[in-house]
Parts: C-alpha cells; structure tokens; sequence
C-alpha cells in the first residue's frame, strides 16, 4: 500500500513531457527551451539520449504564473 500511496504522490509532482503539454497548452520544444534555461524544473530518468523525462509540476505553475500579464 505505502508503494502504491507514494507512487501517487509522485505522479501528483510530476508530468511526463506530454502531460506537461497538455496541461500547460505549450509546446514540447518551449519546455525543452525552459527547462534549459533553468526556468523549470525536470528529472531524466535515464542517462541515455532517449531517456524519459519528468516537468515538475510546481516549478511548471511557477514559470506559468510568471509569463501572465
């Protein structure tokens, strides 16, 4: 039960690349751009060039929030 509770939770911080589109209507490659430059946070899973990649969530409102007018 504790696996499945903190696999939630974890699933509640974070947003795949695709998710992260979606919920935020911006596209893959200005994500990419912003996470670059340090404006978001993400977590890559796997060292190798094809690996998954995770936006998380807060810093993804953060950035959001700040580009409002």
């Amino acid at each position: 039960r504790n696996a499945l509770r903190e696999e939630k939770s974890f699933a509640q911080k974070y947003f795949s690349v695709g998710e992260a589109v979606k919920y935020s209507g911006v596209g893959r490659w200005t994500l990419a751009r912003a996470a670059k430059a340090g404006k978001i946070r993400q977590v890559k899973l796997s060292s190798c060039r094809g690996g998954k990649v995770l936006i998380d969530k807060a810093s993804l409102d953060a950035w959001l929030n700040s580009l409002e007018v």
